[in-house]
């Protein structure tokens, strides 16, 4: 599964990671300030890890499986979603949205008014077929 996009507005998490022991530097030994802070960190990082934690009742992420034809698409598309640090993704879905509930019905409408009405609740199916041949034999031309 491919890693969740970073987050562009979350600051740099500075802090040493959870289980790291950073040396305290001289001039903070013995701060009682500081000692306290720490081990208040420390249950705080315990709480996040035990909270991590799946309960059977919680819901699991869907797999979704894709058609083996579709994979060389996806694999490019994610390669390239990857590529440009995910700016494609929110780009796409906006498409999306734009291509089917607005440009496809507006499409829809101006075609079916084109082609298909005839005036006030007329729709018809075709019109009739005209040939060259007939159209010359009624006005009289060889």
């Amino acid at each position: 599964m491919a890693a969740s996009p970073p987050n562009r507005f979350a600051r740099r998490d500075l802090r040493p990671p959870a289980g790291a022991n950073p040396e305290v530097p001289g001039y903070a030994k013995g701060d009682h300030v500081l000692h306290k802070w720490v081990l208040e960190e420390r249950a705080r990082r315990r709480r996040f890890l035990a909270d991590q934690v799946l309960e059977p009742c919680e819901p699991l992420p869907r797999v979704r499986h894709s058609h083996p034809l579709s994979k060389p698409f996806v694999n490019a598309y994610e390669s390239f979603n990857r590529a440009t640090s995910y700016r494609l993704q929110p780009l796409m879905k906006h498409s999306a949205f734009f291509v089917g509930v607005i440009l496809v019905p507006i499409w829809g409408v101006h075609y079916m008014t084109k082609y298909h009405w005839q005036g006030t609740h007329k729709l018809h199916e075709s019109k009739p077929t005209k040939y060259p041949a007939k159209d010359l034999a009624e006005h009289g031309h060889h």
